[in-house]
């Protein structure tokens, strides 16, 4: 059962234990590796720091003409229906009445070792999600995400999602032993409406065909 963990101050972002079954777990799990071929090392995005960040990632909606096909895909999509999140997001802070106005989405996975990070960076989006995965016992140490404005670390938890305003300066401690740490990150965002759309749980993403 999801559990859902607000946090209003200094800055509102919103945690989600236990946010999918574990058969869903392992199918994301088994997609992760089928892609792992297409992971490289992927420059920051307006950014003049060489050195911003050490991982490899690759897109995931590109991967697939239809989406529905694709466990990541299926699983992050899911969360638009999840209507307790939805209340609980605008009980949250007037800021999240953005996430009802976004209308597309782009998804990818990273991959994370021993000796990988990610410096303080901002995200071009409106939203972003982060979801943290990987098999059991974990394999890494080290990892955490920090918001190092206001001074707060979020331990990385399996199963476990983040959704927070994408403007929010933030940063990944560098794996400090190991590997197979998997995160899923998706950007939400407003574009055109010279697209084609269709409704999901109250959202508005671009039509994937």
């Amino acid at each position: 059962m999801r559990e859902y963990i607000l946090h209003t101050e200094p800055i509102p972002f919103i945690i989600i234990k236990n946010c999918f079954p574990e058969k869903e777990v392992e199918l994301m799990l088994g997609e992760c590796d089928r892609l792992s071929h297409l992971l490289q090392y992927q420059a920051p995005v307006r950014s003049l720091d060489p050195v911003l960040k050490h991982n490899i990632q690759a897109g995931v909606d590109e991967q697939y003409a239809n989406r529905t096909v694709s466990p990541i895909l299926k699983s992050m999509d899911s969360i638009y229906d999840d209507v307790k999140l939805q209340e609980k997001l605008r009980a949250l802070h007037w800021f999240y009445e953005s996430w009802f106005y976004t209308n597309n989405d782009g998804t990818f996975i990273s991959y994370s070792k021993k000796g990988d990070y990610y410096k303080g960076h901002q995200d071009i989006a409106v939203i972003s999600w982060l979801y943290w995965l990987w098999n059991e016992p974990k394999p890494f140490k080290g990892g955490d995400l920090i918001l190092p404005n206001y001074d707060i670390k979020i331990p990385v938890e399996r199963n476990q999602l983040m959704i927070f305003p994408s403007s929010i300066m933030h940063e990944v401690e560098p794996i400090t032993d190991g590997y197979g740490r998997w995160t899923i990150a998706r950007f939400l965002w407003l574009k055109s409406f010279g697209s084609t759309h269709q409704e999901a749980g109250g959202d508005w993403i671009e039509k994937k065909t």
